[in-house]
């Protein structure tokens, strides 16, 4: 089950869906979400530093990754923070035999999440109404 949502959601973004639309029917089928109680973007886009997120997690093509982060305690507060390692401290290794999704199906993906990062935000999503961002303040900007 939870390998073909895997699967899902890399296809549902290679065809041009947005990732609020993925999530969106993914809460609206039940589809329980990795953690928490709902799936949003951020599960499914993650953070491309840590290279968290479904679409950016390379377990799914079968390449292991440890080592991203390291913990450090906060001085003032005592509690512990991850921190992202530099990527020279990583350690990797092939697992093919976890593989969920094709490295094409991957690649496909990263390719398309770099062509869609161009795009200025405002121009990614439908406005709310049909004439915002057409105005402009005539003294400000």
């Amino acid at each position: 089950m939870e390998a073909q949502v895997i699967r899902r959601i890399f296809q549902e973004y290679l065809d041009g869906r947005t990732l609020r639309e993925i999530a969106h029917d993914l809460n609206k089928e039940r589809v329980s979400p990795p953690r928490g109680r709902a799936w949003n973007a951020s599960t499914i886009n993650g953070n491309l530093e840590r290279g968290a997120g479904i679409l950016r997690n390379e377990l799914y093509v079968g390449r292991l990754v440890w080592n991203e982060v390291r913990m450090v305690k906060d001085p003032d507060s005592g509690k512990h923070l991850s921190r992202p390692n530099p990527k020279s401290d990583w350690q990797v290794a092939d697992e093919p035999h976890l593989a969920i999704v094709s490295p094409e199906l991957f690649i496909a993906a990263q390719q398309c999440k770099e062509e869609r990062s161009h795009t200025h935000p405002s121009h990614q999503r439908r406005p709310r109404r049909m004439l915002s961002g057409l105005l402009r303040c005539g003294s400000c900007g």
